[in-house]
């Protein structure tokens, strides 16, 4: 795994000396492409590499362990702690896209369509701080309280604004943002498990 130590001193551009693409609009279109079902998983995974690495180093799992650690910032999984059942995503940056936008345009007054740059990690920063009044957090709140515990008038109207914006392909019980985060990266370390079958 990446040392963390490449964070030192400022947010990474590059990892085990590869300059990286870090913008978060890349990183949302990695995640995009890694979330699709594809009968080539090795030729998605060479494809996001090339995508995320200006030059994709020759190491090619610790590449990928690069991209995993870089997307959940720095975090490295624990494999101790039990896994929790895959849920239903309380958000989906595909989906909640207008909703992110307009969030951060109104909290911080940025532009998600023309800015520049945006470094990942910042990004994410900037997201988990949005006000509990932003639309957006609201929605996440819609998809994700137990309804078991609220009035009877309060729960009728968490059920409607959770059937209005429900997420598409998502069947199952709601998820909290770590909840999220954790099935993310069980995801992928299944992944780089076939990967390294496959080298085998």
């Amino acid at each position: 795994m990446v040392s963390s130590s490449l964070i030192d001193g400022g947010l990474p551009n590059e990892l085990g000396g590869s300059p990286i693409h870090a913008d978060f609009r890349n990183i949302l279109q990695i995640m995009e492409h890694l979330e699709k079902q594809s009968s080539d998983q090795t030729q998605t995974l060479l494809q996001v590499l090339q995508q995320f690495y200006e030059e994709v180093p020759q190491d090619y799992v610790k590449a990928i362990e690069g991209l995993i650690w870089f997307i959940h910032r720095g975090a490295v999984p624990d494999t101790d702690q039990p896994r929790t059942p895959s849920k239903r995503k309380a958000y989906d940056f595909t989906q909640d896209a207008n909703l992110i936008f307009s969030a951060f345009f109104a909290t911080y007054g940025i532009d998600l369509a023309d800015i520049a740059f945006l470094h990942w990690w910042k990004f994410l920063a900037l997201f988990e701080s949005l006000p509990e009044d932003a639309l957006i957090r609201k929605v996440m709140y819609w998809r994700s309280c137990d309804v078991s515990r609220l009035s009877k008038e309060e729960k009728k109207h968490v059920l409607e604004m959770r059937k209005h914006f429900a997420l598409k392909g998502s069947e199952q019980a709601p998820q909290t943002i770590e909840e999220v985060n954790q099935s993310t990266r069980d995801y992928y370390e299944r992944r780089i498990a076939r990967v390294q079958e496959r080298q085998k």
